[in-house]
């Protein structure tokens, strides 16, 4: 049995055990109960993390597992992209947008009119001797996702101001996104400016250059084989480019 209490609560013995009414809850709950839910919700991640963030910034409940609340937001540890973000369509998107073309090589349209390099004041260790304010700069569709971005990962007291542009301040990143080790440096200073695609190749290119890899391998091997190349077929050159086989290197 914890010896653990929490001022202002009113505890009552409920089948031999410490127990206490939980507003959050609505709910009778045991001290230990209590002390054992606020622990695992400092740890939880994804929808475990969903269903415990009433538990992770619990006064009540810190009190009852003898440690001390370390601030976090409450998005933190969840799995609910915030562009949404972080889900494997939204990193592609964004891969996209840095490279300028998609898979097949075409301009990311949606991309290019969303997304752009957001850059966010940051004040670290508010009140404390040690306070500073930063920056971080990362692809954003607006300052909501940076501010949720930055909530999701980061533990500790913080206070997010507003957009900055990029170098304003020092440079800064959650070490759970890689901390300074993966600092994003937009290409131009104007914060907020979308970035410049470049003008995708011609479909046509694509093709006759593709078209023009695969006779070569096609002639090596019938050199090889003693044989005389013959030229693709209308059909022949369809299957080849369509994706069936792979493209020679």
């Amino acid at each position: 049995m914890s010896e653990h209490h929490a001022d202002g609560v009113s505890y009552i013995e409920v089948a031999g055990l410490r127990s206490f009414r939980c507003q959050t809850w609505r709910a009778t709950l045991s001290v230990s109960f209590c002390a054992r839910r606020w622990r695992e919700a400092q740890s939880a991640r994804g929808i475990r993390a969903e269903e415990l963030n009433l538990c992770r910034q619990c006064q009540i409940g810190a009190a009852h597992a003898g440690e001390p609340v370390l601030p976090r937001a409450e998005n933190f540890g969840n799995n609910v992209c915030v562009r949404q973000r972080h889900c494997i369509s939204c990193w592609n998107r964004g891969r996209e947008w840095v490279r300028g073309k998609n898979a097949r090589g075409n301009t990311p349209v949606k991309a290019l009119a969303e997304l752009r390099y957001l850059t966010l004041a940051v004040v670290l260790d508010p009140g404390q001797p040690t306070e500073r304010t930063v920056e971080f700069t990362d692809i954003a569709i607006d300052e909501e996702e940076l501010r949720l971005t930055i909530g999701r990962v980061h533990e500790g007291r913080i206070e997010l101001l507003g957009l900055v542009p990029h170098g304003t301040h020092s440079p800064w990143r959650p070490a759970a996104l890689g901390g300074l080790k993966a600092v994003v440096t937009p290409p131009t200073e104007a914060t907020g400016a979308p970035r410049q695609a470049p003008a995708p190749e011609a479909p046509v290119a694509r093709q006759s250059a593709a078209v023009g890899r695969l006779r070569l391998a096609a002639f090596g091997t019938s050199c090889l084989a003693g044989l005389r190349l013959a030229p693709f077929s209308g059909a022949s050159r369809r299957a080849l480019t369509s994706g069936r086989f792979p493209l020679a290197a």
